[in-house]
């Protein structure tokens, strides 16, 4: 008797642990608001490559960015501000990424400014989290729009031996 039980409670388990590639029908994923995408990993191999952008930041500063999205999820963020003042700022962030239906975020992981040590960011900080919008995504450029503060970023790819242009300087 003692080994029939256990027979079946080694059943039972292996049965819990089989890999089933349908665990939630479609009828179940709709009734939880949340469409079946077939098209979801397409749409976040959109992301994967080297993408620039350039802002005119209200405060009249300029900021241009040059992101490495890693196909591991990955991503290096590099930063070049011309301030009002005419001096020159540099911050550089890596961390994870992705894409789940129309929002595209990021977490990161380490931060540096100015050309000091990367270190560690506190991954308690809700500050370090972001999430956007994704408003138009194609093979060549993608436009997003920050989640909370509604900033807009366009960003077109560019070849991985691209860097940063020289600032234009108003007169």
């Amino acid at each position: 008797m003692r080994k029939v039980f256990l027979s079946v409670i080694c059943l039972l388990l292996y049965a819990c642990a089989s890999p089933n590639e349908e665990l939630t029908s479609t009828h179940q994923w709709n009734a939880e608001g949340v469409p079946v995408d077939p098209t979801a990993q397409a749409r976040r191999d959109l992301f994967v490559g080297r993408w620039y952008d350039r802002q005119n930041a209200r405060d009249g500063s300029q900021t241009m960015s040059l992101m490495d999205v890693n196909v591991d999820g990955t991503y290096f963020e590099s930063w070049r501000t011309l301030e009002k003042d005419g001096s020159l700022t540099f911050s550089e962030e890596k961390g994870r990424w992705g894409v789940s239906g129309n929002i595209f975020f990021t977490i990161v992981t380490a931060r540096t400014e100015n050309g000091r040590l990367m270190v560690d960011v506190d991954q308690r900080n809700a500050y370090f989290y972001d999430a956007y919008i994704v408003e138009k995504a194609d093979k060549d450029s993608n436009t997003i729009r920050h989640v909370v503060a509604g900033d807009e970023f366009v960003s077109r790819r560019v070849d991985a031996d691209f860097s940063f242009p020289a600032f234009a300087l108003s007169k």
